[in-house]
């Protein structure tokens, strides 16, 4: 009678073990999208002087030569899209492929008239290691129109009183297995309300008089050095701004 008795005990709880919801068989976890970051600001610097009315007066350009503005840019957003939770993995790509040059020109905001957005999925497959994450960030080079002027990627400009920095540009969610294009957005102003008129429809701030070269060709180490710092201390929350827009945090 006792073994009988005993039987019975351990089939019900077997059978009650086989029942509960919490049961390990029936975990399921939800995996954590992979993503990497690309980034091709800029391929150099234009500064130029500009009217009240957007006419260019003068302008000149300087290579980038040593200047570390992806590499900024990139570890900025890798740390905030790991923030979110998602795993980020290192890439390898050839930034001449994401340039503007290579895409058919700098990325404007969007519009009827405007050129279409270039295709990525290609670019990712070819020039991208590795290349079949869930996700890429890509981040290129963006112009906006300022009057008669149509600046784009990194730029001092001098808009009739001030220097003003600006780092324009656009990113891409692109997917990385069907290579489509999750969601795109133009790099926003910061700190603009809807009460308040940005001076450029970009990333920009203003600088001291000082960082202007005289004459434009003329630019000094400190001056240089003094606008790389505004750049870079812009991207930081114009990346957080830029990703929160994105609502990565949807999944």
């Amino acid at each position: 009678m006792m073994k009988r008795f005993c039987a019975l005990v351990i089939c019900l709880l077997l059978t009650g073990c086989s029942l509960w919801p919490w049961s390990a068989d029936e975990e399921t976890t939800t995996a954590i999208p992979t993503i990497g970051v690309i980034s091709a600001l800029s391929e150099r610097i234009t500064l130029a002087q500009v009217n009240s009315v957007g006419w260019e007066k003068s302008s000149y350009q300087f290579p980038l030569e040593d200047w570390q503005i992806d590499a900024t840019a990139s570890s900025e957003a890798e740390r905030l899209l790991r923030k979110r939770g998602y795993d980020v993995r290192p890439v390898r790509y050839d930034r001449k492929a994401f340039s503007a040059n290579a895409l058919g020109g700098p990325v404007a905001r969007g519009g009827l008239l405007d050129r279409k957005r270039p295709a990525l999925a290609p670019v990712i497959r070819s020039a991208v290691q590795p290349n079949d994450l869930d996700l890429y960030l890509v981040l290129v080079e963006a112009s906006v129109p300022l009057g008669a002027l149509d600046p784009h990627g990194v730029a001092l400009l001098r808009l009739g009183g001030e220097p003003t920095a600006v780092a324009l540009y656009h990113a891409f969610l692109i997917d990385g297995h069907t290579g489509e294009t999750v969601e795109d957005i133009h790099a926003e102003p910061l700190g603009n309300g809807w009460y308040q008129l940005a001076r450029v429809d970009g990333p920009y701030a203003e600088m001291h008089k000082s960082v202007w070269p005289k004459p434009i060709t003329a630019w000094t180490a400190s001056q240089r050095q003094d606008f790389q710092a505004k750049i870079e201390d812009l991207l930081h929350p114009s990346l957080r701004k830029t990703l929160d827009q994105l609502d990565l945090d949807r999944r």
